[in-house]
């Protein structure tokens, strides 16, 4: 399932196969981000942050995977 498209990526619906939990995870198109100069480091800045809240007011990051070509969060 498909929610929504930006930019530079999209969110998409995914589930964990060992609890059947659903997730919002936000996938990045790395062939996007790399034509703008600093987009990377902002990237990096923003799972940073991510990983330090803890709030119930605001969405949490579970877990980050990456390869060459994405940057799923």
């Amino acid at each position: 399932m498909h929610w929504l498209t930006g930019t530079f990526g999209r969110v998409v619906v995914g589930t964990d196969v060992n609890t059947g939990d659903r997730y919002a995870v936000k996938v990045c198109d790395f062939s996007r981000w790399k034509r703008i100069p600093g987009a990377e480091q902002k990237l990096s800045a923003e799972v940073g942050i991510m990983k330090c809240l803890d709030h119930p007011h605001v969405v949490a990051l579970h877990d980050v995977f990456r390869d060459d070509d994405t940057h799923a969060m």
